[in-house]
């Protein structure tokens, strides 16, 4: 039986790049990334960032069931309660397929925040390259500038997750 080693790839500062085990929609990657074991906000939150384009309207809806399967995926796979998805690096100007990210993440996953009355804290990363998002999604609450303060948000929903159940 073969031994599988991680290789850290810094992709983001003070993260890992595990390898991508995905076959994405042309012109779009993924990279999965995970805290060092030792990191204080180790198991909080799954972070993956997006890179490429983004076709416009329903061009782009295979890419967003792979953004919202990658998601469910990679929530999974770390065990993580929140969701840190970084699209800077991903051209997104109009078209309501990246919606699946939330309706996937929340049929999978609400039941586990649902006795505080929350949703699965999903943080978003955009900027100019993927403005499209600001008009998609009207809770503003949910974009963060860097990765650290989306991490601080999560931590924060842990502490009331961990509080109330």
């Amino acid at each position: 039986m073969p031994v599988w080693k991680r290789k850290p790839l810094p992709a983001l500062e003070g993260l890992d790049e595990v390898q991508n085990l995905f076959a994405p929609p042309p012109g779009l990657t993924v990279r999965f990334h995970r805290h060092q074991p030792s990191h204080e906000y180790d198991g909080y939150a799954a972070i993956m960032s997006f890179h490429g384009n983004m076709p416009d309207g329903s061009g782009g809806k295979a890419h967003g069931r792979f953004v919202a399967s990658s998601a469910a995926f990679w929530r999974t796979h770390e065990d993580a309660k929140t969701l840190v998805v970084d699209f800077r690096d991903l051209r997104y100007r109009w078209g309501d397929s990246l919606i699946m990210l939330f309706d996937r993440i929340g049929r999978q996953f609400d039941h586990e925040w649902s006795d505080i009355g929350m949703q699965v804290p999903i943080k978003l990363l955009a900027s100019d390259n993927s403005a499209g998002l600001y008009s998609l999604i009207s809770d503003k609450s949910v974009f963060f500038d860097t990765i650290e303060d989306a991490l601080i948000s999560c931590r924060a929903d842990m502490g009331r997750y961990y509080e109330d159940a």
